[in-house]
């Protein structure tokens, strides 16, 4: 019977090592399962790091490229005016020419009409002046 006890009590320090031996595994197999997700979680950050670089400089470059359209949204406006005024400039000098010619064409046709009016008054005074010298050719004869 002492060694049917023995052997009992060796069956139990069995049971109990072969339950300690599955709570050992079982805290390897959890441990193991830590590191990796440890490990995982690691990459992760790393990975969010790398992200959260790469977003800054999107950001960065985002703003800078606001920052080059706002300017060419003005240049673009700005030379729209510049256009508008050299159009205006234009228009008026078209209009200061335009008032220039009816000028001349004004100051020619006074010039054709004095023209007209002396070669007419050579005319007349011609006339008279051979009616003059008729007259006194035959006041004369």
């Amino acid at each position: 019977e002492r060694i049917q006890n023995e052997i009992d009590q060796l069956k139990r320090q069995v049971q109990i090592l072969l339950a300690e031996r599955t709570k050992l595994i079982q805290e390897v197999e959890i441990h193991t399962h830590q590191s990796e997700l440890a490990y995982e979680l690691e990459l992760a950050q790393e990975s969010n790091d790398k992200l959260q670089s790469e977003m800054k400089t999107m950001r960065e470059l985002a703003a800078r490229a606001e920052e080059r359209i706002a300017r060419a949204v003005e240049e673009k406006e700005a030379a729209r005016r510049s256009h508008e005024d050299a159009v205006q400039q234009m228009e008026s000098l078209r209009a200061q020419i335009s008032q220039s010619n009816e000028g001349k064409e004004q100051a020619v046709q006074q010039w054709e009409r004095a023209a007209a009016e002396k070669e007419a008054l050579e005319a007349k005074l011609s006339d008279r002046i051979n009616c003059e010298l008729e007259e006194a050719k035959e006041r004369a004869i």
